[in-house]
């Protein structure tokens, strides 16, 4: 199913189509794989992100990503770190037609669910992927004052990009996540309890902050996919 939608893409020659039979680990593994193809290829900047995150510059005067990591193209940086905003249900049951427009409410800044980044690196620069919670010895991530990251769990504010993590989505999208299980290392999670199920809910869904800072690619996003503006 997600090769035929990915088809028309494929195609294109948007995107770039590649087989993995790795199991264990097999996350981990692709990102480092995805750091050698996009080496070879000459690609510049390459970051990983879940098909629940999105990346953008929070600044609407400075909206090229491109251009904002020029300012990040210097001797001894591999890349940078992108702090996490996790979002809420938004107190909605079932899934809208956008997440990025539906879900408005998330956590606290300094709540603990941020204090993971995400890493935009220069693939020729390194060896293998830095891994979510520590970027350990796989380069050096800075932060917008050029400062780097160097401990596990650290919450940095980074005001000029930022990653929304809709990590929650609707009451059904979480029931149906969990349900599945853990998948980034190739192994199934069992079933959770309803008691566990229901205190791991309320203690993931973070509506405290109302925030539409992603709004403003709303329209354009509408317009792309034929819905009205």
């Amino acid at each position: 199913a997600a090769y035929a939608l990915l088809l028309p893409y494929i195609s294109a020659g948007c995107v770039q189509y590649q087989e993995f039979d790795e199991l264990e680990d097999f996350q981990l593994k692709a990102n480092d794989q995805l750091v050698d193809l996009a080496g070879e290829d000459g690609c510049e900047w390459l970051a990983v992100l879940d098909l629940d995150e999105f990346l953008f510059p929070m600044n609407p005067k400075e909206d090229n990503l491109q251009a904002i990591l020029k300012d990040y193209d210097r001797d001894g940086i591999d890349g940078r770190f992108v702090q996490i905003r996790t979002f809420g249900s938004s107190i909605l049951r079932y899934p809208p037609m956008l997440q990025t427009e539906a879900f408005i409410h998330c956590s606290e800044e300094d709540h603990y669910s941020n204090w993971t980044a995400k890493y935009i690196v220069r693939p020729q620069r390194i060896e293998r992927y830095p891994r979510n919670t520590c970027p350990g010895g796989e380069g050096i991530y800075v932060d917008d004052e050029y400062m780097p990251k160097l401990q596990k769990k650290e919450f940095r504010p980074t005001p000029r990009l930022r990653v929304n993590h809709y990590a929650i989505r609707s009451f059904w999208d979480w029931k149906r996540k969990v349900a599945r299980g853990s998948t980034g290392r190739g192994e199934g999670m069992p079933s959770l309890s309803p008691q566990v199920f229901d205190h791991k809910y309320e203690k993931e869904n973070r509506n405290e902050v109302f925030d539409i800072s992603m709004h403003r690619f709303v329209p354009e996003l509408r317009r792309r996919l034929g819905l009205e503006v």
